[in-house]
């Protein structure tokens, strides 16, 4: 588990690198990997503190039956940085990165519960970068971003399950249950900064949880994940010469709408393309409040 930290450390950090030097350099395309986003894993900026509440819906392909709703409570802390942008005086770039800590549990479930569903509870932490433009309002601003990173689960199923499973399905629910488990996450969202030190934000994310990590498999998978993400991030700097005013909600478009589409074929192969078994999935909904100091 050791061994997959450091991995999983060494390629957030190797494309938030590529993204900085992009960000730093917006009146052109570069695709190079000299100074990149993900190698640069300082925390630098103004410290923020993030708490957040929602709901989770855990999914497990295969299962006959389906897993309850679960309450989310989490909180980030981390440093975030904004700046001008080149392009327009009321468009900025913001970016931060962060570590966080969360609870889904089905016990403060946010809806009525299914007599025939399992409930499990998990404790999850991990890091995390958020970046994207906004539009400048008054003291504050409207910011939709983009948010990925690397998260570890502990997933405790409870023994109240009221159907028995077939020793398949018994075997596919070991595999997560009381053990600490990594993955991978995306996170679209948008924030209404209030003030320089108040911001609201709405969430939805989708985490995949591994069975089994598959180090070869899952850099291959991340690499073409990466790829998509430049030839986006360039298209949406041309779009950002031309009507910088549409360019941050036309980011989050592209780029979630892309993270969306590779999540959904990693709920059925956890290393598409290539052939892998299918991961834990959470759906989740947040609505959370961030101080910024």
């Amino acid at each position: 588990m050791r061994k997959i930290f450091f991995i999983s450390l060494f390629l957030f950090v190797l494309v938030s690198q590529n993204s900085y030097t992009q960000e730093n350099n917006d009146s052109s395309f570069n695709f190079t990997i000299k100074e990149s986003e993900l190698l640069d894993f300082e925390f630098t900026g103004k410290p923020r503190v993030e708490a957040s509440y929602g709901f989770s819906q855990p999914k497990l392909k295969s299962l006959s039956q389906n897993f309850s709703q679960s309450g989310l409570l989490e909180l980030r802390l981390g440093y975030a940085t904004q700046r001008n942008s080149a392009y327009r005086d009321d468009v900025f770039r913001f970016r931060d990165k962060y570590v966080f800590l969360s609870n889904t549990n089905s016990d403060f479930r946010t809806s009525s519960s299914v007599l025939t569903n399992i409930d499990a509870e998990s404790w999850k932490f991990g890091f995390g970068r958020t970046s994207g433009w906004g539009n400048r309002l008054g003291s504050g601003g409207i910011m939709p971003y983009v948010s990925n990173g690397f998260v570890w689960s502990r997933i405790d199923v409870k023994n109240n399950i009221p159907v028995p499973l077939s020793v398949q399905e018994q075997e596919r629910i070991n595999d997560f249950d009381n053990a600490l488990r990594f993955g991978t996450y995306t996170e679209t969202g948008i924030r209404l900064q209030l003030y320089p030190m108040l911001t609201l934000r709405t969430a939805y994310q989708r985490e995949i949880v591994f069975p089994r990590y598959l180090f070869w498999k899952h850099l291959g998978s991340y690499g073409v994940e990466a790829m998509g993400m430049e030839i986006i991030y360039g298209f949406v700097r041309e779009i950002m010469k031309s009507s910088p005013a549409a360019g941050p909600l036309m980011n989050v478009i592209l780029k979630g709408g892309y993270s969306y589409a590779l999540y959904q074929l990693r709920a059925e192969k956890m290393n598409w393309p290539f052939t892998s078994s299918a991961p834990l999935v959470y759906d989740s909904f947040k609505f959370g409040m961030t101080f910024t100091f």
